[in-house]
C-alpha cells in the first residue's frame, strides 16, 4: 500500500523555519531563495515585497529591489519566477532587520492564507492568467523601482504585485481581483502625479 503523501507545509511555516534560522551577518536574496528552497520564486517575491507595503518611502531599496520584483515578474511570463542575476542576488538586506522581515512575512502569509482560501484551482494552471499576472509585477516593480520620495509611491505598488502574487500562491480568485484593482489605482496614482508635476513646471516657466 502506497503511503499517503504528506501535506504541503503552509508558507508562513517555512518563512518561521526560515527566520529562525537566519544568523547575525549579511543576508541576500540568492541566499534566501536557496534556503527557501525549489520553486521559491513566488515566495521570494512575497519576502521582497513587504517592506515596502507601509506608506514611507525605502530609499535606496525601493530600485534595486523594484528591479529584483520586476526581473521576477518577467520570469513569471515565462513559466516560474526566473533566477536573480548575480548583482540582483547579491543584495543585501540588513542582518538586524531581516529576521523581522521573515517574521512579518510569516505573519502576513498566515492572515493571507485564511483570509484567502483556495477556492479557484484553475487560477494556478492557467497559462493565461500565470503571464497576465507576471505582466503586471513586471510593471508593479518597475512603478516601485522610480526613486520619488512620495507617500503611497512604493506603497501601492507593492500591495498589488503582493495580492496578485497571492492569488497565484492560494488559487484565490478574490486576491487577483483585488490585486488588479489597486494596479488601477496605481495607474491613477502615478499618472495624477506626473500631471501635477507637469502643470507646477509648466507655471514656473
Amino acid at each position: 500500500m502506497t503511503p499517503a503523501a504528506k501535506p504541503p507545509v503552509p508558507l508562513s511555516e517555512s518563512l518561521a523555519v526560515l527566520a529562525s534560522a537566519c544568523r547575525e551577518g549579511g543576508v541576500t536574496l540568492g541566499l534566501v531563495r536557496e534556503a527557501l528552497g525549489a520553486g521559491s520564486g513566488h515566495l521570494l517575491l512575497l519576502v521582497i515585497l513587504l517592506p515596502f507595503c507601509q506608506p514611507i518611502p525605502l530609499p535606496g531599496l525601493s530600485t534595486p529591489f523594484g528591479l529584483a520584483v520586476s526581473w521576477l515578474g518577467a520570469g513569471l511570463m515565462m513559466r516560474e519566477p526566473a533566477e536573480l542575476p548575480r548583482r540582483l542576488a547579491g543584495l543585501k538586506v540588513p542582518a538586524t532587520f531581516f529576521p523581522s522581515l521573515l517574521k512579518a512575512s510569516a505573519w502576513l502569509l498566515g492572515f493571507l492564507e485564511r483570509s484567502f482560501p483556495a477556492r479557484a484551482a484553475w487560477i494556478a494552471t492557467s497559462g493565461m492568467v500565470r503571464r497576465g499576472c507576471g505582466f503586471l509585477v513586471l510593471w508593479d516593480g518597475f512603478l516601485l523601482a522610480l526613486p520619488l520620495p512620495l507617500p503611497f509611491s512604493n506603497t501601492l505598488p507593492a500591495i498589488s504585485a503582493l495580492l496578485l502574487i497571492t492569488g497565484l500562491l492560494r488559487s484565490s480568485f478574490l486576491a487577483q481581483v483585488l490585486g488588479l484593482i489597486i494596479f488601477g489605482v496605481t495607474l491613477g496614482y502615478f499618472y495624477l502625479t506626473w500631471h501635477l508635476v507637469v502643470s507646477v513646471f509648466a507655471a514656473w516657466f
